[in-house]
């Protein structure tokens, strides 16, 4: 599997943030894709939701077609605290992640796995 240009930019901001043990929401992203690809997405425009998803879920599916955490696990929204929906459909799609398990958790360990990695790699 290969990345986009967009999607490599953006994994490189996740692995920065991961290093540093940090998690950012969705709307600090757009701002990054904004710095770093020179294309304007808000999270308000169900497109531009739809297109950040899609990037996020290749960029952790190669994550684990490469055995490392999916890093999208980083990526918040403001007012639950955990990744969205499609977050989970793709953990489960991969074998990581059932509906019969906690959203908060599973998110919360994989968020920590994918920081344990970056920061010892």
């Amino acid at each position: 599997m290969k990345l986009t240009l967009e999607e490599k930019l953006i994994r490189e901001y996740l692995i920065k943030i991961a290093k540093k043990n940090e998690y950012t929401v969705y709307s600090e992203l757009c701002d990054e894709i904004w710095n770093r690809c020179g294309t304007k997405l808000d999270m308000s425009i169900p497109e531009h939701r739809g297109r950040i998803g899609s990037m996020l879920g290749h960029i952790s599916r190669y994550e684990n077609e490469e055995g490392r955490p999916m890093l999208s696990a980083l990526v918040i929204t403001e007012s639950t605290g955990k990744p969205g929906s499609g977050f989970y459909k793709l953990a489960e799609d991969l074998g990581l992640y059932t509906d019969s398990m906690d959203e908060k958790e599973f998110s919360d360990a994989e968020g920590d796995r994918a920081v344990a990695f970056w920061q010892s790699h």
